[in-house]
């Protein structure tokens, strides 16, 4: 038994997918023709594929979208932050931080290790140490005499200001005291550890030139 759109077919009436279905209102199921089911399968099929790629790109946008908003916003907050920094610095100290510089040339923690002069490592650059005071200096020679008599018998080490210490790649510091118990001694060559120690004391004079910078610097 054939379908009225075959038997218009056969007498060369042919009719377009969307003409017969504003006829009988998109109804060929039961055509017996390959030609209009796989007509009506290729446009499904079409369909379904055009609506998945379509999806598809609006996700692709929309990750896009979500990924340059987070790095926009990210870039716009690290800024922020430097430009915070560097506006809650006065004049005055970002004058101290300049002279501070004992070397304007970048070096790593390796080049500082055998440097044998006075500073630390910050940024990348040599910079000055704290000035002292004789009471500071006192304090710092007393504690490190206190810590090593408790610390030899128990097999720990205890280095005083003379102790580099290595923080990062472009980062090392000279405690005032510091402290390294038998089961985590010191790593690193020559006066140089990488390791960190059990304990650091950092003396800071209350009324020494440096006391508002060792308060920051190395809180």
């Amino acid at each position: 038994m054939r379908t009225a759109r075959e038997i218009l077919a056969i007498y060369g009436m042919r009719t377009t997918d969307e003409e017969w279905d504003q006829r009988d209102g998109g109804s060929d199921e039961g055509s017996t023709d390959p030609r209009l089911r796989e007509t009506r399968e290729t446009r499904e099929t079409r369909e379904t594929r055009e609506t998945r790629e379509t999806r598809e790109t609006r996700e692709t946008r929309e990750t896009r979208e979500t990924r340059e908003t987070r790095e926009t916003r990210e870039t716009r907050e690290t800024r922020e932050t430097r430009e915070t920094r560097e506006t809650r610095e006065t004049p005055e100290e970002r004058r101290r931080k300049r002279a501070r510089v004992r070397r304007p040339e970048p070096m790593m923690l390796e080049q500082w290790a055998d440097l044998d002069e006075p500073g630390e490592l910050v940024e990348a650059r040599l910079v000055a140490e704290e000035t002292t005071t004789p009471e500071h200096n006192a304090l710092v020679r007393w504690l490190v005499e206190t810590l090593r008599a408790w610390a030899a018998p128990r097999g720990a080490r205890v280095f005083g200001p003379g102790h580099k210490l290595g923080i990062a790649p472009d980062l090392g510091r000279k405690p005032d005291v510091s402290l390294y118990l038998p089961d985590a001694p010191p790593h690193g060559r020559g006066a140089l550890s990488t390791s960190p120690p059990a304990l650091i004391i950092e003396v800071v004079s209350p009324h020494g030139p440096d006391r508002l910078r060792a308060q920051s610097d190395k809180s």
